[in-house]
């Protein structure tokens, strides 16, 4: 009797390790798969932000050459600043 729950035993012990394997390799298909889902998901995140992208001019100025409030003044003082906005041009 005892050589038959040996078997028995160790019968079940080899299932469980197969499948246990099988599951392994289970999950790592699912793994991988929703891998391959998170890239196709980030490369059509970065094909639809790259339309929506401002083109940018190359002759552009980086800073305007005259401001509205140095238009009338040589000083950089509060006086000159207060006079140039509040004389209404001719």
């Amino acid at each position: 009797m005892i050589p038959l729950l040996q078997a028995v035993l160790g019968d079940m012990i080899s299932l469980m390790a197969v499948m246990a394997i099988i599951a392994g390799i289970a999950k790592l298909f699912q793994i991988a798969t929703s891998l391959n889902e998170i890239k196709d998901v980030l490369i059509e995140i970065k094909r639809n932000t790259r339309d929506y992208s401002v083109p940018v001019s190359s002759e552009a100025e980086p800073y305007p050459s005259e401001s509205p409030l140095h238009a009338g003044g040589s000083g950089s003082d509060a006086a000159s600043l207060q006079a140039a906005l509040l004389d209404p041009e001719p």
